[in-house]
This record gives C-alpha cells, sequence and structure tokens, in this order.
C-alpha cells in the first residue's frame, strides 16, 4: 500500500496567495463597468425624457408627437428648443423615436434596431419620414454649427454628437472649410448642415436638392426658406422652427399666427423656467443683466419686433405754446 505524504511539514498552516485571483476579479469588474458606462454614453438617446411644464403636460413631447408638416418651438434662451428639435431630427433619420422605445428594447443596440431587428419597433414609437430620409439643420453660420451641434463645449458635446449614437453612424463628412456637415446612417438616412451665411454668399446652392425635412434653428430669412421649400416639394416635406422671436417678423405673419387654424401648422411654447435640466441661479443671472425688452424675448419668449419701430428711451420734445 502506498502511502501518501504531505508536502507540507507537519503542523505547518497551508496558505495559499489569493492576491492574483483579487486582482484578476477587479480587472473584470471595471472592464465590465467601463464597458457598460461606454454604451449607456452612447445611447444616452434611449435616456431623453421630455419634460413637462405641469404635470402630464409637455410641449416638448407635443413637439415631438405632433404629425404637421409645420411645427414651431418657440420661446426663451435655454428653454431646450434646439435640443428638442434636434433630437427630432435624429429620430426621424433612425425612423423611430428611442425613449419611447418599451424597456426591454433598450437592451438591444440602436444599430440592430434600425436593421434586422426593426419589425420590434412599436409603430406608436414610428416617425412619419419613408426610410431613408434627408435631413437639412440651418444656422446662422459654420461657428454655431460647431459649437451648438458637433463639438460643443468642455462640459457638453455639441447636440448631434450628444445625441446620436456612434453605432448608428456609417459615415461622417466635413466640408472644405474643415467643419463636420454630413452625417450618414447605417439605414442609408443622412442628416446635413449648412448656414444663412453661405446662402447669403451663394443663394442658388441651396436651390435643388430634395430634403425630406428642413430644421430652422433660429430666425432664418424669408428667401433662404423659399429656396429650400422647393427641395420639399417631391416629397411632401416637412418643416420645424426652433427659435426665440428675436428678428424675422415674417415667421409670425405667415407662420406662428396660424398656428392652430391651418391644421398642418403646430406651435409650442417653452420656458427656461421650466427646464429642470438647466441651473436656475445661472438663468437668474442671466436675466438680471436684460433691459426690460432683451428680457421679453430671451426670459419670457415674447414676440418682440414692434417694439424696435419705438424707441425704448424716447422723450417726446416739448415745444412751447
Amino acid at each position: 500500500m502506498c502511502e501518501l505524504k504531505s508536502p507540507f511539514p507537519v503542523g505547518e498552516a497551508k496558505t495559499y496567495d489569493s492576491t492574483p485571483l483579487l486582482v484578476d476579479r477587479k480587472r473584470a469588474l471595471l472592464a465590465a463597468y467601463q464597458a457598460k458606462a461606454k454604451w449607456l454614453k452612447e445611447h444616452r438617446i434611449y435616456f431623453f425624457r421630455p419634460y413637462e411644464e405641469t404635470e402630464g403636460k409637455s410641449e416638448q413631447d407635443g413637439f415631438l408627437r405632433s404629425p404637421c408638416h409645420v411645427r414651431l418651438a418657440v420661446g426663451s434662451n435655454r428653454s431646450g428648443k434646439t435640443t428638442v428639435g434636434v433630437l427630432d431630427d435624429i429620430a426621424r433619420a433612425i425612423g423611430f423615436r428611442p425613449w419611447e422605445l418599451p424597456d426591454e428594447l433598450k437592451k438591444f443596440n440602436i444599430e440592430d434596431l434600425m436593421g434586422p431587428d426593426n419589425w420590434r419597433v412599436p409603430d406608436s414609437c414610428r416617425t412619419p419620414l419613408k426610410l431613408p430620409a434627408k435631413i437639412l439643420i440651418v444656422v446662422e453660420d459654420w461657428e454655431v454649427a460647431d459649437d451648438i451641434l458637433v463639438t460643443g463645449t468642455l462640459d457638453r458635446a455639441g447636440k448631434i454628437t450628444h445625441y446620436l449614437p456612434p453605432s448608428a453612424i456609417a459615415a461622417r463628412e466635413k466640408n472644405s472649410l474643415g467643419y463636420y456637415n454630413r452625417w450618414i446612417l447605417k439605414n442609408g438616412s443622412v442628416i446635413a448642415i449648412d448656414t444663412e451665411k453661405s446662402f447669403s454668399n451663394n443663394p442658388k446652392s441651396f436651390e435643388g436638392a430634395v430634403w425630406d425635412q428642413v430644421h430652422y434653428d433660429e430666425p432664418k430669412r424669408r428667401d433662404l426658406r423659399v429656396a429650400l421649400a422647393r427641395g420639399l416639394v417631391d416629397t411632401a416635406g416637412y418643416e420645424t422652427f426652433t427659435f426665440t422671436p428675436l428678428t424675422e417678423p415674417w415667421v409670425k405673419d405667415e407662420i406662428y399666427d396660424k398656428a392652430g387654424v391651418d391644421p398642418e401648422i403646430a406651435s409650442f411654447f417653452l420656458l427656461a423656467t421650466k427646464n429642470p435640466y438647466i441651473s436656475k441661479v445661472g438663468g437668474a443671472h442671466f436675466v438680471s443683466k436684460l433691459d426690460e425688452t432683451e428680457k421679453a424675448a430671451r426670459a419670457e419668449g415674447q414676440w418682440v419686433h414692434l417694439r424696435w419701430l419705438v424707441y425704448a428711451n424716447f422723450k417726446p420734445r416739448k415745444y412751447p405754446e
């Protein structure tokens, strides 16, 4: 019979060094955490929530769900107008509103729901554009485009970069000035940017292209709208306007005042004081720096263009009797 001998001396405690196992475990947990954080960051559009002005009432949600061909998100600075406009652009390019998906579908990569798993998307979440869609966002100039839509600030990326999932993008293109101006999605849809300044330099360049939707961020010239409207005819396309009513009174006369009268025009009013995602203290400091006319437009979202016809501090001359 063979006698088995312990490799350890009699009475010596058997100890094992678990450090390597703990290190590997920590590394695995860290890698899993980083992967989850990366996925959540890239799919943050799933977790967007339109804010409510009062319980059960949301102007942002009304704007996003409206079937009208012309929609306006009008209001004060920092009220979420541009944000909701860009989210609408992304949703219509993707084909559905991602934040409305059932929780079980928010576990999917968005590219899968744009492709082979698209049948899973409920009809209630779908948007009206026929895919692939072509969407144009018009801003003031390329510096504004880069600041608001693309690069953004140190604290937060531009709105397209922030909300459009990277997995949805097939390619990005730059213009001759080096600015990103075109996103081609994996379903063939396109989101493009152009500027009012470019139109001023070459009006003809805006005619001829066909679009499914045009988004004007802040008021734009009437002739610019006319040039782009030609490109919406073939597709019975849509227009969205997101702005603070400081300039271009034609927008009020020809569009805003017809909302609710013309069944194809809908207007939604947003206020920064109701926006839970901004600093109330910072907002109050901003308002304190405005004069009464600026406050009416920038803080309260009122139309003020008629005020410019009268000098704010005008004092009538007194004539001797």
